[in-house]
């Protein structure tokens, strides 16, 4: 799935998923993202903090315990299309 990280806003919609014991995978990418946090939780409230200093980097994080994610932002200077999978 590709999400969108645009100027205007710091935060992108949050994707739900039901896939159990499973990996979600941020392929790498060129950006100017300042700030960028993967954001993992599930129904309870419970969640953890990613920090993706280094997009050029792909990143691959158990998702077993989570249902949903989203990215946060300080700042960018264009829209990007992130490739994002889980399985």
């Amino acid at each position: 799935m590709d999400i969108i990280i645009s100027p205007e806003k710091k935060k992108t919609e949050e994707k739900y998923f039901t896939h159990q014991n499973c990996q979600l995978t941020v392929k790498p990418f060129k950006s100017n993202i300042s700030g960028l946090t993967l954001f993992l939780q599930n129904a309870n409230g419970h969640g953890r903090q990613i920090p993706l200093s280094d997009t050029e980097v792909g990143v691959t994080e158990n998702v077993t315990d989570f249902g949903y994610f989203w990215f946060e932002y300080s700042s960018c200077d264009k829209e990007y299309k992130v490739s994002v999978t889980v399985d």
